[in-house]
């Protein structure tokens, strides 16, 4: 998918207004007038959320696309602001935490576009081109300059082939959504014809997906930008500027003052979204990175030239993918999944997108099963091998070796945590501990059989939980503790008693949930930590 967040927003409001403009439209055609419009509209609508399953997503899309018919063919655009303002109201007085929904937010962003903008730029693009062009051109744009200061301010980034992107997808979601639905809502009556209509729905389903997939993956797709307020600040004096651009008279030459101050502002604002944002990321001198994945793990090891031992890969493929592409790693030669808790294996596509991942390291316990079997469908075709203490392997002067586990541990705590693959690396005069999720049975069980090594930096064991054998942490001897862990989990992870004990051992911690993704950095010889914030 393009990494453009606005692309699937502006077009998830999109598929509603399309079904009810078609039924509406079927409507008129059967004599259906006034008001019985707006009843076969509101049953359409209540139809299509059914269909769908009524999850916040779909109804936020069902409100957002509604409103957007209305902007666009139904009602005037003064009425249709008050419908979206009204709309907005009565959707944050039923639930207030909406207020805190970046897809809430998007949602109104770029409906607000398609109300304010979309037909006024439409009349304003070259009258020679053919309208659906410049209807397709106008719809796409104003999604994009509605969404970009909260796009760059979520992501990190600006999707440049955007706007080019929605051009080519557009005119294939109206044959799509509609196939699509008229295909669901015909299986349970005549599922022949269901069956037919489906293999239809596929064809312009394939064309958004081809689409979608060559502008993601084009040169100069997306540019660096910085992330949280900052980013969405600089996107706004950004858009401000070159609104002010377009909306000058023709008549006035380049050359006016005023006109060259804008355009000298635009260029100062992206040059400090390079400079403040995330072209210093990954700092120079990186061995370690923790992803900001959530409430999870994924470490990538630096094996330079674009190469990185990947262990776990977080929840979310999405996530993953942006820290990989982030701290420019194509190339995987290990993969190392410590086990199958879908906080470690559930963003595996993510890792798999665009890569080549030479080789696969897993636990040997299969659990939970589920889980299994989805990462066994999604590695097909890769070399896959269980994970045995004593394994080892070395790219260039980074090396490794599999600690952990050992035997089997049955009845403390979680059997799958405990038989979490444990890794020794060295990279850079570096020595890291790598432990998955081990609970206090396997950290005792390696103090015991003397397989705990002294270190550098630790990834402190399953999130930084409470449970904790803190022999076994002083017993490595780290300077540097990272917790990888996701802001607000339900889990009070990380636990205060330890951080309490990592500090009081004079031990800095480095913590993805207030500082976002966090790099090990060797400077001159030093050891430090850089966080994205």
């Amino acid at each position: 998918m393009p990494r453009d967040t606005s692309l699937h927003v502006a077009f998830s409001g999109a598929n509603v207004a399309i079904v009810v403009g078609v039924a509406l439209l079927a409507a008129r055609w059967a004599g259906v007038r006034g008001y019985a419009l707006v009843w076969v509209g509101l049953v359409v609508v209540v139809w299509f959320v059914l269909l769908a399953r009524p999850q916040p997503s779909v109804l936020r899309a069902a409100v957002m696309g509604s409103i957007a018919l209305v902007a666009v063919g139904v009602a005037g655009r003064t009425q249709a602001i008050r419908t979206l303002l009204a709309s907005v109201m009565v959707l944050l007085l039923a639930d207030p935490w909406l207020a805190r929904s970046w897809g809430f937010a998007l949602s109104v962003a770029a409906t607000t576009g398609l109300v304010l903008l979309a037909r006024r730029w439409s009349e304003r693009l070259p009258q020679t081109w053919p309208l659906p062009v410049r209807e397709a051109a106008s719809v796409a744009l104003a999604a994009q300059v509605a969404t970009l200061p909260l796009v760059v301010a979520l992501s990190g980034q600006v999707a440049v082939l955007s706007v080019v992107a929605n051009l080519f997808a557009a005119p294939a979601v109206a044959p799509a959504t509609v196939l699509g639905a008229a295909a669901a809502a015909l299986s349970p009556v005549l599922p022949a014809v269901s069956q037919w209509l489906a293999w239809l729905g596929q064809w312009p389903a394939i064309w958004i997906a081809t689409v979608a997939h060559r502008t993601a993956s084009a040169p100069l797709a997306t540019m660096p930008w910085p992330e949280g307020w900052l980013g969405g600040l600089l996107g706004v004096g950004c858009l401000l500027a070159g609104t002010a651009v377009w909306w000058v008279g023709a008549s006035r030459g380049w050359w006016q003052p005023w006109r060259l101050l804008t355009l000298g502002m635009v260029a100062v604002a992206v040059l400090a979204a390079f400079v403040a944002g995330p072209g210093r990321w990954p700092p120079a001198g990186w061995v370690l990175v923790a992803c900001d994945i959530g409430q999870g793990d994924a470490l990538v090891v630096n094996l330079g030239d674009g190469s990185g031992l990947v262990v776990d890969a977080g929840p979310d493929p999405a996530l993953v993918d942006r820290c990989l592409d982030r701290l420019g790693v194509d190339r995987v030669p290990l993969l190392v999944l410590t086990h199958f808790h879908a906080d470690h294996v559930a963003g595996l596509p993510g890792v798999l997108d665009g890569r080549d991942v030479e080789s696969v390291l897993v636990s040997p316990l299969r659990d939970p099963p589920d889980q299994v079997d989805q990462g066994a469908e999604t590695t097909r075709g890769l070399k896959v091998a269980e994970a045995v203490a004593g394994q080892s392997g070395q790219w260039g002067s980074t090396s490794w070796r599999v600690l952990w586990p050992g035997e089997p541990i049955t009845g403390e705590g979680s059997d799958a945590n405990n038989a979490s693959v444990v890794l020794l690396v060295e990279s850079a005069g570096v020595r890291m501990l790598l432990t998955g999720d081990i609970e206090p049975p396997a950290q005792l069980a390696m103090l015991r059989d003397a397989a705990v090594p002294q270190v550098d930096v630790l990834k402190v064991p399953h999130h930084g939980s409470r449970f904790q054998d803190f022999d076994f942490l002083s017993a490595v001897g780290a300077r540097v503790a990272m917790i990888s862990v996701g802001e607000g989990n339900p889990y009070g992870h990380p636990a205060p008693e330890l951080l309490g004990a990592l500090s009081d051992s004079g031990i800095l911690v480095a913590r993805t949930d207030t500082e976002g993704s966090v790099a090990v950095v060797v400077e001159g010889g030093d050891l430090r930590v850089v966080g994205l914030g």
